[in-house]
């Protein structure tokens, strides 16, 4: 697994959280070595989504109507 654990790491995965971090800005993945430890690994989330612009439609519905015209 020693491979793995380094593949991640150059994929920006770590093993600790650093200090005074929440854990909704960053990517969870656990992995299991070769005796069946499971480890969890950290990688910051590259994109922030705005849930309000998410939850905003008007611009997809205003250009779908005009497409449909």
């Amino acid at each position: 697994m020693c491979k793995t654990n380094s593949r991640l790491q150059k994929a920006g995965f770590f093993h600790q959280l650093p200090d005074n971090s929440n854990i909704d800005d960053f990517e969870v993945i656990t992995i299991s070595n070769k005796s069946g430890e499971k480890i969890k690994m950290y990688r910051r989330k590259k994109e922030q989504i705005d849930k309000e612009e998410l939850e905003d439609f008007t611009i997809s519905w205003t250009t779908f109507q005009h497409n449909l015209s």
